[in-house]
């Protein structure tokens, strides 16, 4: 890095002095840090505690016999999740408030999650977790997805999501 220059990609360079003001903007990086701390913080808590509340609430499905080895469900939710989160980068392309309609549905998938609960019923219970677990894996990758169209728009590069998908050379 020089002093002149902020080097990202080959090829691809901000004047420092505009690099320097986008970070010094704490609107934007602020309003970033806390879609990815939503988005991923969510994801990182509902994933540690989804095993947990299936081993207490519902033990009977805590695991599963398959062959000779022993299953648990306690993955499938962070695989969901994880399967989710390009198609919120494709969605972040085609519609502005994505990430916001995935805080809604974390939301609504929360408050099933805990209408279902004293239910005892698992499948709702799944689903309702499993809805979670999308909601913050589109999330997340539509945070990600805004972040260089944001800085391109702020820095005057015309189109951040051409020059990043050039291959490295």
């Amino acid at each position: 890095m020089t002093s002149s220059t902020v080097e990202s990609a080959p090829g691809a360079t901000v004047p420092s002095t505009d690099a320097a003001v986008l970070v010094h903007r704490p609107g934007r990086w602020i309003d970033f840090a806390v879609l990815y701390i939503g988005t991923f913080g969510s994801f990182i808590g509902f994933a540690s505690v989804f095993p947990k509340l299936i081993a207490d609430q519902f033990p009977a499905y805590s695991t599963f016999q398959v062959a000779s080895a022993c299953l648990s469900l306690a993955f499938i939710g962070a695989l969901v999740g994880s399967l989710a989160r390009p198609a919120g980068g494709r969605l972040a392309d085609r519609l502005a408030s994505v990430t916001v309609a995935a805080f809604g549905v974390m939301v609504v998938g929360t408050l099933a999650v805990v209408a279902v609960l004293p239910l005892g019923n698992f499948l709702a219970f799944l689903g309702s977790c499993l809805l979670i677990f999308v909601a913050t894996g589109i999330g997340n990758g539509s945070t990600y997805r805004m972040i260089p169209s944001v800085f391109s728009a702020r820095s005057g590069v015309k189109d951040a999501h051409q020059n990043s998908a050039k291959p490295w050379s």
